[in-house]
């Protein structure tokens, strides 16, 4: 029997443990990447984080960050939510 881990803010999808039997392995896991929230392409889009306690540029899959404009300006109608998965 082996035991998977994936890095930090990575998520483990299916069963950690997986056994040989008969010279053949059980299916392994699978890890899912981090998400990212790029400095760069906040600033190109004039938005921030919402929650400015929360330097989060990092987030696990399946999370949600929210974003905010910039001080100044204002929310395209036309624009993505600010609410993100």
């Amino acid at each position: 029997t082996l035991e998977y881990k994936c890095p930090s803010l990575y998520v483990l999808e299916g069963s950690r443990y997986i056994s040989c039997t008969d010279g053949q392995w059980t299916s392994p896991p699978v890890c899912l990447v981090a998400c990212t929230a790029s400095e760069e392409d906040m600033d190109r889009n004039n938005i921030e984080l919402k929650w400015k306690m929360q330097r989060k540029l990092y987030a696990r899959s399946g999370d949600f960050i929210e974003f905010q404009c910039k001080r100044g300006c204002v929310e395209d109608p036309a624009s993505s939510p600010f609410r993100v998965q």
